[in-house]
């Protein structure tokens, strides 16, 4: 089997998650008086977020812990980890029974989790800058760019749709690259050799392993 997460992988890796990171923390150039739903959605992430970081309480190493739960929670209502895991395995999903669908959700889920939220020791100042929204019906775009600190441009999109009424992410678009199709086509790859339960278990071991070196 192919394997999971080469060196490509894991710098684009890496850039979604510094923004994922950012996105939560520091959005210019959006007013909320006028802000559209997805832009609502964004402004309150981040003060709930800032007031989460900005606490002196959960400063520190020993506190990471802490902070990363309180950050987690702020952050998990705004994605829709389930949607995202669907457009992943793209034909796939439809072959899954419910428990498949829920194990397979769950993993992915927590991978991701420990991968962004782990970036939250490393913030140095980045900030995204908001451009614009597009909605359409239930479907909506949040244009961005991201500048580094050492001022570098990466334009930066986020998918969203309205779930019950509510906005959420399901996936981030860096300089014209999606998250969504960037893991699928490993997916993609890995199930074209494999059983799904193969896919499953190398996912529960990538899982692990991120456990381990926190």
């Amino acid at each position: 089997m192919k394997k999971f997460m080469g060196k490509k992988h894991i710098k684009n890796k890496k850039i979604i998650g510094a923004c994922l990171f950012i996105y939560m923390m520091t959005f210019v150039g959006i007013n909320v008086a006028c802000a559209q739903e997805p832009g609502e959605v964004v402004v309150e992430t981040i003060d709930r977020a800032l007031k989460i970081l900005h606490d002196e309480s959960l400063q520190g190493v020993d506190q990471s812990v802490e902070r990363k739960q309180k950050l987690w929670g702020t952050l998990k209502p705004v994605f829709d980890f389930e949607e995202t895991s669907k457009r992943t395995l793209g034909r796939h999903w439809v072959t899954l029974n419910s428990e498949q669908k829920q194990k397979f959700a769950e993993t992915f889920r927590d991978i991701l989790r420990d991968i962004y939220l782990g970036k939250s020791d490393s913030y140095q100042g980045e900030k995204i800058v908001y451009i614009r929204e597009i909605v359409r019906g239930n479907r909506g775009k949040v244009q961005t760019n991201f500048f580094t600190v050492d001022q570098k441009k990466i334009v930066i999109d986020f998918s969203m749709h309205k779930v019950a009424g509510m906005w959420k992410i399901y996936d981030v678009i860096i300089e014209g690259v999606s998250m969504v199709g960037n893991y699928r086509s490993q997916f993609n790859s890995l199930l074209s050799k494999g059983s799904f339960e193969d896919l499953l278990e190398k996912l529960m071991e990538k899982r692990e392993a991120i456990v381990e070196v926190k």
